[in-house]
């Protein structure tokens, strides 16, 4: 039987959400030639997207 650990799942949940809004402004605040290149603006939601995925990841443990 699974167990999950529900503040690790709704923080994982937010930092997605925030993510996935911050490269949505990214992308179309410029063009999307862009979108292409390697900016800082893209570092911030690409860290997000892998910190979220880590907890939602983590947030799954198995119990008796």
């Amino acid at each position: 039987m699974q167990r999950i650990d529900k503040s690790m799942a709704i923080s994982g949940i937010v930092i997605l959400s925030l993510s996935l809004i911050m490269l949505l402004m990214a992308i179309f605040s410029s063009s999307m030639l862009a979108w292409l290149a390697p900016e800082p603006r893209y570092y911030i939601p690409t860290l997000g997207f892998i910190i979220s995925s880590f907890l939602l990841a983590c947030c799954k443990t198995t119990s008796k």
